[in-house]
């Protein structure tokens, strides 16, 4: 989570794991299902996530 003033953001990223840059960012207000299935589309629309692995924080 990311704190600006009084506003909470949680950062969504996908990073390549051999070059370490970023493929994916978005900054969301708030975190659900729903908004984590669109993040994956997106990055699946832009990138072949077929091999991907995912780390993640404790979220339920």
């Amino acid at each position: 989570m990311i704190q600006l003033t009084d506003e909470r953001y949680w950062l969504f990223a996908a990073v390549d794991p051999v070059t370490n840059e970023y493929v994916h960012v978005r900054p969301l207000a708030t975190r659900n299902t729903g908004l984590t299935g669109i993040f994956l589309d997106e990055l699946g629309e832009k990138h072949d996530a077929d091999d991907a692995f995912f780390l993640v924080d404790a979220a339920d």
